[in-house]
């Protein structure tokens, strides 16, 4: 009885042990955010080091991600650029909970990746993929209207459903004009029958 009581209580004692290493220890000892636009200072601080691999805009509501160019990705830099401290937001003054994501930007780098929430013409929220405080809230209704990062979105997107539609009938003007439709083919057994 002695010894099933011990390996018992040892094999208790071990899985115990073996689930707390196994813990991320940054969680337990989380600090306090550095300040309210902490994010945002480290995004544009990698902008600078380096250009990103990858920038794209999603349309939440379209259900539909466009990567963008050198030339496009620019202009996401020029709206970062843009942004002064005092656009930044305490997390608890802002309710978005009404407000529903219209745009969300990813910009990908070597070692990471951040996102934007674009909620519409003033709010946005910046956080990276995989960070560990809050996301930074910003209100950027002072922004240029050239560097607003909802309005670069919807300009982006727009103009990719537009070439996407000219795509489709271009392609079906070519068909119309240069292909004649062709007949499905017999099968074996029909020319057989006949």
């Amino acid at each position: 009885m002695y010894k099933r009581l011990s390996v018992i209580i040892c094999v208790i004692f071990m899985s115990v042990a073996l689930t707390g290493c196994s813990s991320d220890l940054k969680f337990i000892f989380k600090k306090e955010k550095p300040s309210i636009n902490f994010y945002t200072e480290n995004l544009i601080n990698s902008y600078i080091e380096n250009p990103p691999t990858e920038v794209s805009v999603f349309d939440v509501n379209m259900y539909k991600q466009q990567t963008l160019t050198e030339e496009q990705s620019f202009d996401v830099l020029k709206f970062m650029n843009s942004l002064k401290k005092d656009y930044a937001l305490e997390k608890d003054s802002v309710d978005l909970s009404d407000e529903k994501i219209t745009y969300k930007v990813f910009i990908t780098f070597d070692n990471c990746k951040y996102v934007i929430n674009v909620y519409n013409e003033k709010y946005i929220s910046i956080y990276p993929w995989d960070g560990n405080h809050s996301k930074d809230y910003m209100d950027i209704s002072q922004v240029p209207i050239a560097y607003n990062v909802y309005g670069l979105c919807k300009y982006f997107t727009d103009n990719s459903l537009n070439k996407d539609e000219e795509d489709i009938t271009d392609k079906r003007e070519n068909i119309e004009k240069d292909q004649p439709i062709k007949e499905p083919n017999e099968s074996k057994e029909e020319k057989e029958g006949n």
